[in-house]
């Protein structure tokens, strides 16, 4: 597998934030799949260690560290103001109860089973690329 470059510094976080609604996390699982399938690509097999997922009202932040995340990491995460009043929030491996769609997102162990988590989906939660850029909703 051809191990893609990364312009994050060995413990940089990348992070984007959509818009979400917890009944339709349309971008939300879509921002989500693109994040595990990249991490994939880049040779890491627990793409769940690198991630963290914030819900704070109608807003998801996702963070993806180039290493996995620390315990030190995720404890400055969950004390930060908008991670205490955050309704959702996922650390490794527990995600909120209500967003089942996400949960199996991240729950993917591999391209495959990512395919086969979203096919059935109402909505588009894909990994985009070049030749499928945009989500459809319902």
């Amino acid at each position: 597998m051809e191990r893609l470059p990364l312009r994050l510094r060995d413990d940089g976080i990348f992070t984007v934030s959509r818009w979400y609604n917890p009944e339709n996390p349309g971008e939300t699982g879509r921002m989500l799949s693109l994040a595990v399938s990249a991490l994939w690509r880049r040779g890491v097999l627990d793409p769940s260690r690198h991630i963290a997922l914030v819900t704070n009202g109608s807003l998801a932040t996702l963070l993806v560290g180039a290493a996995p995340l620390s315990e030190t990491d995720l404890t400055i995460l969950g004390r930060a103001p908008a991670a205490s009043s955050s309704t959702t929030s996922w650390r490794r491996r527990g995600l909120c109860r209500s967003a089942s769609a996400l949960r199996r997102i991240l729950g993917a162990a591999t391209q495959r089973e990512l395919a086969e988590v979203v096919r059935d989906e109402p909505l588009n939660f894909a990994p985009p690329t070049d030749e499928t850029p945009t989500s459809s909703t319902c």
